[in-house]
Order: structure tokens, then sequence, then C-alpha cells
């Protein structure tokens, strides 16, 4: 789906493209070849001053279904496209269970600010990922466990 709207008073012309979950799950599935992923329901990326072609959508979509090897459900994904000379600005908010992530990445290539901005978010749900792994624990050892100091007494008395 396709919709572009002009505005007024800062004579910006904004171009939308939405792409459907049955679309973006096709591409997953033959981005993924087979197994079995979680599936975006609803891409959308909006542009300002620059027209979405289909090279463009294609890369932006590959990010994101790198972003589904995390088994986080990615609820309402939002790519920004600015085009501010000589630099392109991309700006993601993808909202998931525990929150919202948004990254947002310049460069002069807009290829290459895509992947910048897709390191981002990958960063981002890695750490969300292995939150509970990274915790440290400060509790007190328990009473049975033994010190190595300990062992090599028990074994010097024995």
């Amino acid at each position: 789906m396709r919709a572009c709207s002009n505005n007024p008073q800062t004579g910006e012309i904004k171009h939308e493209n939405v792409i459907l979950g049955t679309t973006f799950a096709a591409n997953i599935a033959s981005l993924t070849s087979g197994k079995q992923q979680k599936v975006v329901n609803m891409l959308k990326i909006t542009s300002k001053h620059l027209e979405v072609t289909a090279p463009i959508r294609e890369r932006v979509e590959s990010r994101f279904a790198k972003l589904e090897r995390y088994d986080i459900q990615l609820i309402n994904p939002h790519v920004i496209i600015i085009e501010e000379k000589p630099l392109f600005k991309i700006e993601a908010t993808v909202k998931v269970p525990q929150g919202e992530l948004f990254a947002q990445a310049k460069h002069e290539n807009l290829y290459n600010a895509i992947n910048a901005m897709g390191q981002k978010l990958e960063k981002q749900l890695n750490r969300l990922a292995h939150k509970d792994e990274a915790k440290r624990h400060t509790g007190k050892l328990p009473d049975k466990a033994i010190t190595d100091e300990q062992a090599e007494l028990e074994e010097y008395v024995a």
C-alpha cells in the first residue's frame, strides 16, 4: 500500500509504504529458508523528501528479518527515512512486550545508514534477550559450599 501526502504549511512531501503482514511474512519465509519465525504484523516505512524504492524497502525488510532470530515479538515497527543534504537519517521505532526500542543513524550513503540502524536495533534486542543472564547475584554462598582452602585443609587433616 502506498500513500503520498503534502503539507502545505512546510512544503514537505511525505511518502509512505506499508507492507502488510502477509507480504512481509512471505519475504521472511524466503529469507529464513523454512525456519519457523514470528512474523512482524506490519512494517511501516515513511520517508520525507525521498521516494521509497523497491531496493530500499528490501534492505529495510532484510534488516528486520535479522531481528527475528531473537524470538522477541516485534510490534508495529516504523521506519522513517529523512534526506538531510548531504546525509540520510534513518529512525526506527519498534515496540516489544518489555517496552519500546528506538534507533537512529546518519550517514552519507542511505544503505549504510540502514545497516547502522539495524545494527543498533540488533544490539538492543540482544541486550534485552540476554538480560537475565547478565544479572549478577550478590547473595551469600550456601552453607554447604566448600571453598578451595577448606577442601585443602580437609585433605591435609585426613
